[in-house]
């Protein structure tokens, strides 16, 4: 009798391991939890193209159909910011940041605020510098053969016309000098843009590329900036195109424009 008794608690205890060893092996097999796809419907509108995109939940991307990454998701999944390549990125200096303009283009920016490179939303790639955009009609008076007195056209001022409108001096509180001379030519050091106006606003409307050669018409002019100051040049590029850029900021971290040697 105690023979029998002690067979089936040893049976007993044998039943419990082989239930334990099941449970455990049911759990290790068991497959990982998959991430919930995020649905179509809460995504927002995709960019505008001919084909048909598609996304990517595990990288939140959206590709042409190529298999190309183009646009990712943002970090609160409200819009769509273009994937920056590393061909792209190995281009560019530190510190970049990338932002939207007021026209919400998008376009990255370096540490002194210039701009690097502009996102193509049409071709879908990145541009170095600024994207080339109209700039203003420059009207060239003639005259008239004619005894009556005809009314004049009203003539849009433009970049060649338009007064500094910013609190600026001819000299500011700064060891940092001027290279440059009214009248003598220099050189674009960096990727530099054109400002209709000598101030750091969202009036940019063309750029000179790094190694352009330009006409140095007037300046220097010290605009106060932030925390800083810059010293600001109205000059003339090889196509007649006429701007205010900057020379340096009065920190001399950098030179942006330079004398022709």
């Amino acid at each position: 009798m105690e023979n029998k008794n002690r067979i089936s608690a040893y049976d007993f205890i044998k039943l419990a391991f082989v239930l334990v060893l099941a449970a455990f092996v049911f759990v290790v097999a068991r497959p990982a939890s998959q991430p919930v796809p995020v649905a179509d419907t809460r995504l927002p509108e995709f960019p505008p193209a001919s084909f048909k995109w598609e996304y990517d939940p595990g990288t939140r991307k959206l590709m042409n159909p190529q298999g190309i990454q183009l646009y990712r998701l943002g970090a609160d999944g409200s819009f769509w910011q273009p994937v920056i390549p590393a061909s792209v990125s190995l281009q560019l200096p530190g510190g970049t940041l990338l932002r939207q303009n007021s026209l919400g283009s998008w376009q990255i920016f370096d540490n002194a605020g210039a701009i690097v490179a502009s996102w193509d939303a049409a071709g879908f790639r990145w541009v170095m510098g600024l994207i080339p955009t109209a700039t203003p009609t420059r009207r060239t008076p003639t005259l008239q053969a004619s005894t009556t007195p005809t009314p004049q056209p009203t003539v849009t001022p433009t970049t060649s016309t338009l007064k500094a409108t910013a609190t600026a001096t001819q000299s500011c509180n700064t060891t940092v000098e001027s290279h440059l001379t009214a009248g003598q030519p220099a050189q674009v050091v960096i990727n530099l843009n054109l400002h209709t106006t000598p101030e750091m606003l969202d009036n940019v409307f063309d750029a000179n590329p790094a190694g352009e050669i330009v006409d140095v018409l007037q300046g220097p002019l010290c605009v106060p900036y932030l925390n800083s100051a810059y010293w600001w040049w109205e000059i003339r590029n090889t196509e007649g195109v006429i701007g205010w850029s900057v020379e340096a900021m009065l920190n001399g971290a950098e030179y942006f424009l330079a004398p022709l040697e």
